[in-house]
C-alpha cells in the first residue's frame, strides 16, 4: 500500500544519528545520502519494501509537523494512480473551502486580516 513515508528534519544529520540507531534494531542499514536538485539533502532507508525518509524541507522553511512530510500511496499502474487521485478529489471537494474558511476564521481570531480583506486566489485541482 505505502512506496514511501518522508518526514521533514531541521537538523537532517542529527536526526540521520537518530534514525540510524533505532531503526538499525530492526535490521535496517543506515541511512542512504540522496541530495535533490536543488541541493536539499534526504536519507532514505529501506526495509522490507518499504522506504522511510528523512528529509530537509524544500521550501525551506522550518520542518513541522506537516513541512517536509509526504506518505506515497502505492499504485499497480497509472491508471490505477489516476482513479485513485480523482476519487479523493472528488469525494473530499468540500474540504478545501472548509479549510479555507476555517483558517481564515483563525487568522481574524488573531487579528490578522478581516472578512472585508481576506480573500482567496487560486486554481481548480479538477473535480
Amino acid at each position: 500500500m505505502f512506496s514511501h513515508i518522508m518526514v521533514g528534519a531541521n537538523d537532517i544529520e542529527k536526526s540521520k544519528e537518530f534514525y540510524d540507531k533505532v531503526l538499525g534494531t530492526m535490521g535496517c542499514e543506515p541511512g542512504v545520502l540522496s541530495v535533490n536538485p536543488t541541493g536539499h539533502k534526504r536519507y532514505m532507508y529501506l526495509l522490507d519494501g518499504i522506504m522511510f525518509l528523512i528529509s530537509e524541507p524544500i521550501d525551506d522553511k522550518e520542518a513541522t509537523i506537516g513541512n517536509g512530510s509526504t506518505i506515497g500511496f502505492s499504485a499497480n499502474n497509472p491508471e490505477e494512480a489516476d482513479a485513485w487521485h480523482e476519487a479523493g478529489m472528488l469525494l473530499n471537494k468540500q474540504n478545501v473551502f472548509d479549510d479555507f474558511a476555517y483558517a481564515a476564521k483563525f487568522l481574524h481570531s488573531k487579528n490578522i486580516g478581516s472578512s472585508k480583506s481576506t480573500v482567496i486566489v487560486g486554481r481548480s485541482n479538477g473535480g
